[in-house]
């Protein structure tokens, strides 16, 4: 206790001393650093000092005194290097550099501060055989310094701690007697005290720190309270430590002291038999790092006395752990044992027990310990472990002679060993057991033994699973329960009775039983096994209320029993069924969280990561189940785990992160089903990302690690969809081929069959596609889906081809079968196409007002549904309009194009289609003879972004020059004629442009301008329609330009 105290004043001291230093060196290099003339490292070294940047300090007084090292301020240099080194508290580091400046500066005027302060650096580093030394030889050199008084007391802590006390006294006296410095003299008052305490004159060391504690306020009045204390309690007089302690903790709350007032206080309270207020006193510790293993054994222990087990338990539970390999926790481990003992929880016990023998098997506990682990394993069933040790127990504790009691232990040895022993003799085992119980009922004169052995004959009917036959040999004793409620000698029977009855599902009778028993002996052995029994039955019959009760119960009481776990289990299972996932994660919760060696653990982290994927709490479900697979590879369930993993990361948009989740299970679990389902997974979520390559390789892998899938149909079509949605159409055409080979009878052959056409149709490979269709239009056999596909491919290729009447049979016939199909729109179209190509303009022309009124209906697009698209967004759409035009164009209807191109223009006005409209109306107003409104709508064609440099626009450009033409402004038409041969590349208006060239310059008498442009058109576009006339002109132009 002085050895502590000494530490805890030492520290007091040190933090003075420290002070002290700051302050003198402070003044010293602020006079040093006034007087310095172009010394830069030495100004920037004192300048620091001045701010207290040591580290930097030390670092530029290091490089003054290299640099120049015989420099006169040298020496000043060495002491402030010394200081700064204190002020970082690199005692060493100091020590030595002040050695070595006493070495060289005998003479110096600064050597009695060096010598303190080697002195000073001893002390600070616990080597008081150096610090008392070099002090004493600092005194007597310089007895009249201003440090000598401190110097004395810091010999005097050092004697001390060298365990000289009683020189220690009179260098504490001396320093007591000082005037001038009060504050050290109260510390050297502490000392003495110390000092007596270590000669054990205990009424000395008392009178002291009562003077102290009176005389003094704050910090140093506390540090003697605490003392007191200390010396009452090295006394054992815990009532005085614990009232001293007390006055500590009360009156200075703000002390560093608290803590350590805290401990001693619960210990104190502990000696005085109170033990519930030191448990609650010694919990306050658990988050002090220093003491809090020290505090939480004595709390368990004070919990323990105080008869609250399931505290004490868990209290000795963490204890244990941080003590570690210490000693001290084998005490510890003993008392947890015992405590799980009396808690009724024996597997625990006997673990712990054993693992105390195994830890430290030459402890004075070891003994104890063995004994009371063999009789907790006989009472727990430790299987053949409790067979040794009961034999151990028979050698070194013999049991009494009643044979028919001995009877009933070896009866209990067979049950247990029939449990969980060679399953080869379990039969033999249960009927020996059985035997003997049944031997002791019908023999034994004992009323008392009799009724021992029907209980453990009804135990054993239970474990046989002949629930019913134990409900009859029990009966009689749970009837004398019934009759005398006061003799709870058996009470335990209705414990058993209550679990036959949960086994038989009759959980009204079970609840009954163990309520009996909990009313009868609300503290007996069984108390947590029959409240689990009750909130299970509860929880059965939906009585959530009692079953949380009771497990909250177990949980505080019990929290590391096997029925604690089972139970909760159970809850957390029923919960789950009945979509209670808030109370099911709850459960499960608390399995998770057991030792990662439980069973129970990787239950509860499944159902946790199920229950709160339920719930789509998919942040926590992905730890949930990645800590099961971590933790539990080769578990069965880990397969699962590491799916639902994949699937929450998915559910949280983490497709990547998913993917090879999925994949990582895959590879690691093939070829179970789950890990099928995992590697299916991996192959979408790498589809869903885009990373087509390597979704094609774990379709791949898919088929080639499951070949005999009932589904491997199914599985290639989706495959060969993704290919074909990522237009790996070879990749894709591959995987079809496959199906159709390898599955002839699957209905997705014909799927397969299709796209294969689709794919020679797109290819261009009309001759074979074509019949591929046909076969497949016609087959009466297949689905609507397929023959409906079939049959607008087979409109399609028509369409290319200009089969304008098949286009037109085929389109009528798609409407009649299929009058609500997905391609019903496409095949509208199609057929009102057919009929403007055929010229039968009047079907035409209702077919597309038709579509034109219904352009804000829903539609589908390219066979697929697109939610809120309409007909008018079909990429066919436009050509309504513009075939409306068409048809009222050549029927001279030109109001109605008018009307027509207004309405496209006012339902689209950003169509990229808009031009040809234009380039309609545009002829619909020459035919008019409307030049200048023609020429404004040729000139949008022209103009406008999605129409320049088209075929439109220089047709368009064509017929705007020729309204110029007819105008017969001549000039004008040469120059956007010419802008036609110019800015476009269609030969076909470029050679009538220059055809009109020549015209319009003729009409101007400029023949030889003419011949040139006839004379272009020739050489430039010889197979131009436009070429015979121009030979013919150009020899006139040639004839008139030559006169």
């Amino acid at each position: 206790m002085a050895q502590v105290a000494s530490k805890r004043f030492h520290t007091l001291l040190n933090k003075s001393v420290l002070v002290l230093a700051c302050a003198t060196t402070a003044c010293l290099a602020l006079a040093d650093a006034a007087s310095a003339e172009g010394l830069e490292s030495y100004r920037l070294a004192t300048g620091y000092y001045q701010r207290a940047k040591w580290a930097l300090s030390v670092d530029e007084f290091r490089t003054f005194l290299k640099d120049l090292p015989d420099h006169p301020k040298a020496e000043k240099a060495e002491v402030f290097l010394g200081m700064a080194l204190v002020n970082l508290k690199e005692f060493k580091q100091a020590r030595e550099v002040f050695r070595s400046f006493i070495a060289k500066h005998q003479d110096s005027r600064y050597l009695s501060h060096a010598m303190y302060r080697v002195g000073e650096c001893s002390f600070l580093l616990d080597d008081y055989q150096s610090a008392d030394g070099e002090l004493e030889q600092f005194l007597q050199k310089f007895p009249n310094d201003p440090l000598a008084t401190r110097a004395t007391y810091n010999r005097a802590e050092a004697q001390l701690a060298l365990a000289k006390p009683a020189e220690a006294i009179e260098l504490y006296n001396t320093v007591a007697a000082n005037k001038v410095d009060k504050a050290l003299a109260n510390q050297a008052k502490f000392g003495l005290a110390k000092a007596y305490g270590q000669l054990q004159k205990m009424d000395e060391a008392e009178a002291i720190y009562a003077e102290l504690s009176r005389d003094l306020t704050g910090e140093a009045a506390a540090e003697a309270r605490m003392l007191l204390a200390d010396l009452y309690f090295d006394q054992n007089n815990h009532a005085k430590a614990a009232t001293a302690y007390a006055a500590v903790v009360e009156e200075f709350p703000d002390s560093p002291l608290v803590a350590d007032a805290q401990l001693k206080l619960g210990k104190s309270l502990f000696g005085t038999g109170d033990y519930r207020q030191a448990a609650d006193v010694l919990s306050h510790l658990a988050d002090n790092e220093k003491l809090s293993a020290d505090a939480s054994f004595w709390q368990g222990a004070s919990l323990k006395s105080a008869g609250q087990y399931a505290k004490a338990a868990e209290v000795f539970a963490v204890n244990y752990a941080q003590l570690s390999d210490a000693p001290e926790a084998a005490r510890t481990l003993y008392h947890w044992a015992d405590t799980e003992q009396r808690l009724n929880q024996t597997d625990k016990s006997v673990a712990h027990y054993l693992e105390l023998i195994r830890r430290w098997p030459e402890h004075a506990l070891s003994d104890d310990a063995l004994h009371a682990a063999a009789l907790a394993a006989l009472k727990g069933n430790k299987h053949s472990q409790a067979e040794e040790l009961i034999a151990r127990f028979t050698q070194e504790f013999p049991t009494s002679g009643l044979r028919y009691r001995q009877r009933l232990v070896q009866g209990r040895i067979n049950l247990a060993l029939a449990k969980t022993g060679d399953p080869k003799q379990t039969a033999e085992r249960f009927a020996a057991a059985e035997q003997e119980f049944r031997t002791v009922m019908q023999e034994s004169e004992i009323e008392t033994t009799q009724l021992r052995a029907r209980y453990f004959l009804a135990y054993t009917m239970y474990e046989l699973g002949k629930y019913q036959q134990a409900l009859e040999v029990i009966a009689p004793l749970t009837a004398q329960l019934n009759k005398n409620p006061t003799d709870t000698a058996y009470v335990d029977a209705y414990v058993l009775d209550a679990l036959c009855h949960l086994k038989l599902k009759e959980y009204g009778p079970a609840g009954t039983s163990v309520s009996a028993y909990l009313k009868m002996l609300p503290e007996g052995e069984f108390v947590s096994q029959a409240l689990g029994i009750r909130a299970r039955a509860a929880a059965h019959l939906g009585d959530k209320a009692t079953a949380v009760a009771d497990h909250t119960q177990l949980k505080s009481r019990w929290p590391h029993s096997v029925d604690f776990a089972r139970t909760t289990e159970e809850l957390a299972n029923i919960a789950y069924d009945n979509s209670d996932f808030p109370w099911a994660a709850e459960l499960f919760e608390l399995l998770s969280v057991m030792d990662k060696d439980s069973k129970y653990r990787p239950i509860g982290l499944s159902g946790l990561g199920w229950s709160q994927y339920q719930q789509k709490q998919y942040d926590l479900s992905a730890d949930s189940f990645a800590t099961f697979v971590t933790d539990y590879p080769e578990h069965s369930l880990a397969a699962e785990s590491g799916f639902k993993h994949g699937a929450s990361l998915r559910e949280l948009g983490k497709i990547e992160e998913a993917a090879q989740v999925f994949k990582n299970v895959f590879q690691a679990y093939a070829p179970s089903d789950k890990a099928f389902v995992a590697g299916l997974a991996a192959a979408r979520q790498l589809r869903a990302s885009q990373r087509i390559d390597d979704a094609d390789a774990m379709y791949a892998a898919l088929t080639k690690k499951y070949p005999q899938r009932d589904d491997m149909d199914k599985l290639l079509n989706e495959w060969t969809v993704m290919l074909h949605a990522a237009k790996h159409y070879e990749r894709s055409d591959a995987i079809c081929r496959r199906i159709v080979a390898e599955h002839l009878d699957s209905p997705l052959a014909n799927d397969a069959r299709l796209q294969l056409a689709i794919s020679d149709l797109i290819a261009g490979k009309l001759a074979e596609a074509r019949p591929a269709f046909q076969q497949l239009e016609s087959n009466p056999k297949l689905t609507d889906k397929i023959r409906e596909e079939a049959l607008f491919r087979l409109i399609a290729i028509n369409v290319i081809e200009e089969h304008w009447k098949a286009a037109q049979e085929l389109s009528e016939r798609s409407l009649t079968d299929f009058p609500q199909g997905k391609h019903q729109w496409d095949a509208r179209f199609r057929a009102a196409q057919a009929y403007y190509e055929l010229r039968q303009f009047d079907k035409a022309r209702t077919a597309l007002d038709e579509l034109r009124k219904a352009r804000t209906e829903p539609a589908l697009a390219d066979g697929e549904s697109t939610e809120g698209e309409t007909v008018e967004k079909l990429d066919w759409f436009p050509s309504v309009w513009l075939l409306l035009a068409e048809i009222h164009l050549q029927e001279k209807r030109y109001d109605d194009v008018a009307a027509t191109v207004a309405e496209f223009r006012a339902a689209s006005p950003k169509s990229p289609y808009l031009y040809q409209a234009d380039e309609v109306l545009g002829r619909s107003l020459n035919n008019q003879a409307k030049f200048d409104e023609a020429r404004e709508a040729f000139r949008r064609v022209t103009e406008s972004e999605s129409g320049q440099k088209t075929e439109t626009a220089a047709k368009s450009q064509f017929i705007l020059a020729n309204t110029y033409f007819h105008q017969k402004d001549y000039e004008q038409a040469i120059a956007e004629l010419l802008k036609v041969d110019i800015l476009y590349d269609f030969p076909e208006y470029q050679s009538a442009s220059l055809l009109s060239v020549g015209m319009c310059e003729e009409k101007l008498n400029r023949w030889d301008k003419a011949a040139e442009a006839y004379e272009d058109l020739l050489k430039r576009f010889p197979e131009s329609k436009h070429a015979e006339s121009a030979k013919a002109r150009l020899a006139d132009a040639r004839l008139k330009a030559s006169r």
